[in-house]
């Protein structure tokens, strides 16, 4: 099982992390030898009216991962596409939101 945790830290002060968020990635074992099938669950922490605290929780199922090919890095950035997608006008969505200005070493 993967997990990715996404805090918040005012000013880097890891002392004052805040949970945002968890993602929870697991094999359901349905797969092949060369494509993965999972299950996997955003849980995200909002604060409404009153400073009240609620956890959200959102499920879905990937299929067909390339167990050659998907690195784990790309296997949350998939689950997060399908769990939060990002919502785009057609006239945005070509439009780059950033580019890699180093790459790994």
């Amino acid at each position: 099982m993967l997990r990715v945790r996404i805090e918040l830290l005012p000013d880097g002060d890891e002392e004052a992390a805040t949970l945002l968020a968890a993602v929870d990635i697991s094999n359901d074992g349905s797969g092949t030898q060369s494509t993965g099938h999972y299950n996997a669950v955003l849980k995200e922490a909002w604060r409404t009216a009153g400073d009240q605290q609620a956890i959200y929780t959102t499920e879905a199922k990937i299929h067909d991962v390339d167990r050659e090919l998907i690195r784990p890095v790309q296997l949350v950035s998939i689950a997060l596409q399908v769990l939060a997608p990002v919502k785009r006008t057609t006239a945005t969505s070509l439009d780059s939101w950033g580019e890699i200005v180093r790459g790994p070493e």
